[in-house]
């Protein structure tokens, strides 16, 4: 299989997001000026802030000029503290099929301090645009495994819930949760996907794909690299590793494909 074959081979293992969405998200998010809206523990009513207002709809627009069927969810924590180890106000993400069989992507802020707190909005953006796309990838995997099987995407989603290699069936509780967790083929590829948007940001085309290519340990890898999250829990599932380090090649291929 010549070059050209075994990469259109590898782009087809991988689920693939509109160009799109790579501007879309963070160019809306900057004209809503979300950051600007109240957002203290006194301002959440019903899980909803003027902020989760304001930022559920700059999403939901970037999804409609990128061609995506799907809607985002914005919450906030009433009476939720920021934990110390915790630089970003952003508690976390996730993507699920309703009860009506619409695609949803979810995410969920804590509370600013006070009405004075200034956030640093620029690093919001990049955290909310990269959990964003993170939860696109687990879309775009249920997509095709409703197109694959012609079923609906409710029951696309139900299988892949119930499916122990797309998705760990261990509590958070378990020592080996995130061994177990990262290395789950759909938790692989949208976590392959985060790593080399993030890579090709730092280090640029090249220097990605050289690094991606050395060992973990080696005398060359950035440290930053070495400290990645994704990377320690597999160090002793080497087959895992392989399948990661394979969707981040193709990813950064294919990001930076002109």
């Amino acid at each position: 299989m010549n070059q050209t074959k075994w990469y259109k081979f590898l782009l087809s293992e991988i689920t693939t997001l509109p160009k799109d969405i790579y501007s879309k998200i963070e160019e809306e998010l900057e004209k809503s000026q979300f950051w600007t809206e109240p957002h203290t523990d006194d301002d959440i009513k019903g899980k909803k802030s003027p902020l989760t207002q304001s930022l559920q709809q700059a999403l939901d627009y970037a999804f409609i000029q990128s061609g995506l069927n799907i809607i985002s969810k914005v919450l906030a924590i009433k009476g939720g503290i920021k934990p110390d180890n915790n630089d970003s106000y952003l508690a976390g993400g996730s993507y699920f099929v309703n009860f009506s069989g619409k695609s949803i992507v979810e995410i969920i802020l804590y509370p600013f301090p006070d009405e004075n707190f200034e956030l640093d909005h620029e690093i919001m953006i990049e955290e909310i645009a990269e959990i964003i796309r993170h939860e696109l990838i687990h879309a775009g995997q249920t997509e095709r495994r409703a197109k694959r099987k012609k079923i609906s995407l409710k029951q696309a989603g139900k299988e892949i819930g119930d499916d122990k290699r797309a998705v760990p069936k261990t509590s958070q509780t378990d020592p080996q949760y995130e061994e177990i967790y990262y290395s789950r083929k759909n938790e692989i590829e949208a976590y392959a996907h985060q790593t080399a948007e993030l890579l090709i940001k730092i280090y640029g085309k090249d220097n990605a794909l050289k690094y991606i290519s050395l060992p973990y340990d080696h005398q060359e890898m950035p440290e930053y690299i070495r400290d990645l999250q994704i990377w320690k829990p597999l160090k002793n599932r080497p087959k895992a590793l392989k399948r990661l380090k394979s969707r981040i090649y193709t990813y950064i291929q294919h990001l930076t494909e002109k």
